[in-house]
Protein backbone atom coordinates (compact mmCIF):
# COMPACT_ATOMS: atom_id res chain seq x y z
CA UNK A 1 0.00 0.00 0.00
CA UNK A 2 3.08 2.38 0.65
CA UNK A 3 4.43 1.56 -2.61
CA UNK A 4 1.02 2.44 -4.50
CA UNK A 5 0.75 5.71 -2.30
CA UNK A 6 4.31 6.60 -3.28
CA UNK A 7 3.70 6.07 -7.00
CA UNK A 8 0.60 7.76 -7.28
CA UNK A 9 1.36 10.65 -5.20
CA UNK A 10 4.52 11.13 -7.37
CA UNK A 11 2.40 10.23 -10.55
CA UNK A 12 0.14 13.64 -9.68
CA UNK A 13 2.94 15.48 -8.97
CA UNK A 14 4.03 15.26 -12.61
CA UNK A 15 0.44 15.51 -13.96
CA UNK A 16 0.53 19.02 -11.77
CA UNK A 17 4.37 20.12 -13.18
CA UNK A 18 3.25 18.99 -16.59
CA UNK A 19 0.05 20.72 -17.05
CA UNK A 20 1.74 24.29 -15.73
CA UNK A 21 4.27 23.78 -18.35
CA UNK A 22 3.18 22.70 -20.96
CA UNK A 23 0.76 24.80 -21.85
CA UNK A 24 3.91 27.63 -21.94
CA UNK A 25 6.17 25.05 -23.48
CA UNK A 26 3.47 24.33 -26.71
CA UNK A 27 2.92 28.84 -26.94
CA UNK A 28 6.76 28.73 -27.05
CA UNK A 29 7.32 26.37 -29.68
CA UNK A 30 8.15 27.71 -33.68
CA UNK A 31 9.40 25.89 -36.81
CA UNK A 32 12.98 26.27 -35.48
CA UNK A 33 11.77 23.63 -32.24
CA UNK A 34 11.83 20.79 -35.11
CA UNK A 35 15.61 21.32 -36.26
CA UNK A 36 16.41 21.44 -32.74
CA UNK A 37 14.93 17.93 -31.73
CA UNK A 38 16.50 16.71 -34.76
CA UNK A 39 19.98 17.89 -33.76
CA UNK A 40 19.87 16.80 -30.47
CA UNK A 41 18.91 13.69 -31.49
CA UNK A 42 21.67 13.58 -33.98
CA UNK A 43 24.64 14.39 -31.63
CA UNK A 44 22.76 12.29 -28.83
CA UNK A 45 22.47 9.09 -31.12
CA UNK A 46 25.75 9.17 -33.46
CA UNK A 47 28.20 9.11 -30.58
CA UNK A 48 27.30 6.18 -29.25
CA UNK A 49 26.58 4.35 -32.45
CA UNK A 50 29.99 5.37 -33.26
CA UNK A 51 31.33 4.10 -29.79
CA UNK A 52 29.08 0.76 -30.33
CA UNK A 53 30.41 -0.15 -33.38
CA UNK A 54 34.07 0.75 -33.07
CA UNK A 55 33.86 -0.69 -29.49
CA UNK A 56 32.15 -4.13 -30.51
CA UNK A 57 33.69 -5.03 -34.08
CA UNK A 58 36.75 -2.96 -34.23
CA UNK A 59 38.17 -3.46 -30.21
CA UNK A 60 36.27 -6.58 -29.96
CA UNK A 61 34.20 -5.67 -26.70
CA UNK A 62 31.49 -7.51 -25.69
CA UNK A 63 28.00 -6.30 -26.13
CA UNK A 64 27.38 -5.78 -22.51
CA UNK A 65 30.51 -4.05 -21.83
CA UNK A 66 30.15 -1.74 -24.84
CA UNK A 67 26.78 -0.37 -23.25
CA UNK A 68 28.13 0.08 -19.73
CA UNK A 69 31.26 2.11 -21.50
CA UNK A 70 28.75 4.41 -23.29
CA UNK A 71 26.65 4.76 -20.25
CA UNK A 72 29.33 5.80 -18.32
CA UNK A 73 30.94 7.99 -20.90
CA UNK A 74 26.93 9.30 -21.25
CA UNK A 75 26.79 9.28 -16.88
CA UNK A 76 23.47 7.93 -17.28
CA UNK A 77 23.31 5.25 -14.14
CA UNK A 78 19.88 4.39 -15.27
CA UNK A 79 20.92 2.58 -18.52
CA UNK A 80 23.42 0.70 -16.06
CA UNK A 81 20.70 -0.90 -14.32
CA UNK A 82 18.92 -2.00 -17.75
CA UNK A 83 22.05 -3.56 -18.89
CA UNK A 84 22.31 -5.34 -15.49
CA UNK A 85 18.69 -6.96 -15.50
CA UNK A 86 20.04 -8.08 -18.51
CA UNK A 87 23.52 -9.54 -17.95
CA UNK A 88 24.14 -9.98 -14.63
CA UNK A 89 27.85 -10.32 -14.94
CA UNK A 90 29.66 -7.33 -13.43
CA UNK A 91 31.40 -7.04 -16.61
CA UNK A 92 29.22 -3.84 -17.49
CA UNK A 93 29.41 -2.45 -13.66
CA UNK A 94 33.37 -2.41 -14.14
CA UNK A 95 33.36 -0.86 -18.05
CA UNK A 96 30.82 1.88 -16.58
CA UNK A 97 32.64 2.88 -13.46
CA UNK A 98 36.24 2.68 -15.55
CA UNK A 99 34.54 5.18 -17.69
CA UNK A 100 32.00 7.04 -15.38
CA UNK A 101 34.83 9.08 -12.94
CA UNK A 102 36.23 10.62 -16.46
CA UNK A 103 33.34 11.28 -18.00
CA UNK A 104 31.83 13.10 -15.29
CA UNK A 105 34.64 15.24 -14.41
CA UNK A 106 35.07 15.96 -18.40
CA UNK A 107 31.40 17.10 -18.31
CA UNK A 108 31.96 19.59 -15.38
CA UNK A 109 35.32 21.52 -17.07
CA UNK A 110 33.27 21.34 -20.31
CA UNK A 111 30.18 23.02 -18.47
CA UNK A 112 33.01 25.15 -16.71
CA UNK A 113 34.35 26.79 -19.85
CA UNK A 114 31.62 27.00 -22.00
CA UNK A 115 30.07 29.74 -18.94
CA UNK A 116 33.26 31.21 -19.00
CA UNK A 117 33.24 31.54 -22.76
CA UNK A 118 29.54 33.32 -22.87
CA UNK A 119 30.62 35.23 -20.05
CA UNK A 120 33.87 36.39 -22.15
CA UNK A 121 31.64 37.12 -24.88
CA UNK A 122 28.82 38.99 -23.36
CA UNK A 123 30.97 40.90 -21.34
Amino acid sequence: ATDVLKELGLALFFVQVGFDTGQSFVESLDFNAIYYALYAILFAVVPMLISFLAGHFYIKIPISECFGVICGGMTFTPGLDIIRQVDKSERPVVAYSSVYPVSLILVILLVQGMFLSLNALGA
